[in-house]
């Protein structure tokens, strides 16, 4: 997973969008690069830019732009830039959980008990039925949570549908 690290302002929790260069104002969850201002701000989530913009849209400042339109990222409040999703990789996955009942000597998971559906439902907001096509599903055990796991996958099926 790629993560860069920048300056945030006017962000306080968790914010999932898709990266995108342009300003359509038809798309929803974006998260727009860009060094000015856009006049509409309609569907923007984020601004990620190298300048101090001033605006009450949520703001990222970073030299390291080497971002892909259509990649999906968090930006977190302390900083950092996760790629969760990138448009032109085969590999993409959904991390469910840490939890997990096994103790397997090869795996870095120690202990894990949070389940991070939440984050996916926000990623799967962000795709559409195109990058639906070829996932994986991932986490400690997601079968653990047996109820959550269905309910996600009935969601993604129906979204994969759609559009």
């Amino acid at each position: 997973m790629k993560t860069f690290k920048g300056k945030i302002l006017n962000i306080n929790k968790r914010i999932t969008g898709k990266i995108t260069y342009k300003n359509n104002i038809f798309s929803r969850n974006k998260i727009l690069v860009t060094n000015k201002l856009p006049f509409w701000r309609f569907g923007i989530k984020a601004i990620i830019s190298k300048n101090i913009l001033k605006t009450e849209i949520p703001l990222v400042l970073t030299d390291e732009i080497s971002l892909t339109s259509g990649d999906i990222i968090t930006v977190t409040p302390d900083g950092n830039i996760n790629v969760v999703w990138e448009k032109e990789s085969g590999h993409n996955a959904f991390y469910l959980t840490d939890i997990c009942n096994s103790k397997c000597i090869m795996c870095p998971q120690n202990d894990g008990f949070k389940s991070h559906y939440f984050e996916c439902y926000d990623i799967l907001d962000c795709l559409n039925s195109k990058q639906l096509e070829n996932f994986g599903i991932t986490g400690g055990e997601p079968t653990l949570e047996f109820d959550k796991l269905i309910s996600f996958l009935q969601l993604v099926s129906m979204r994969a549908k759609t559009v």
